[in-house]
């Protein structure tokens, strides 16, 4: 059985190693180029996927500690691999864009505003089912 206190405190875990490794570590460079085509965009967000799940698991297995939840290891290591090994085909795929445009027209994409909003909403889609995984 799932227990919401336990769940709730792994979804903040996460969510705190999410916006520090998505909107903090990310270079400049990174994320300028992870969408570009090619050789230099798979490098850039391969890059920027590193860096975030490197911070988003510090952050989390520090603050699991720290707090001393009681989480399966293996739960652990599944929920943090499902919200870093999405975290490039969200970011670099064509999923997104196609999702915007079914449901809020292409003018949402084109935005800056639409395409960060739709690109947080996806990781936080999967940051959710991460931590019922790790709560479990």
């Amino acid at each position: 059985m799932i227990d919401p206190g336990t769940t709730s405190y792994v979804f903040i875990a996460l969510f705190i190693g999410h916006i520090i490794g998505d909107l903090i570590t990310q270079t400049d460079h990174q994320a300028a180029n992870k969408t570009a085509p090619g050789r230099e965009g798979r490098r850039a967000c391969l890059a920027h996927v590193i860096g975030y799940g490197l911070t988003q698991t510090a952050v989390t297995v520090a603050l699991i500690a720290l707090a001393d939840v009681d989480i399966h290891p293996v739960a652990l290591v599944v929920g943090l691999a499902l919200s870093i090994l999405t975290h490039y085909p969200l970011d670099r795929g064509p999923v997104l864009p196609w999702i915007s445009r079914i449901t809020r027209g292409s003018k949402f994409w084109s935005t800056p505003s639409g395409r960060l909003l739709t690109d947080q909403t996806a990781h936080l889609t999967m940051i959710t089912i991460a931590a019922l995984i790790i709560s479990v």
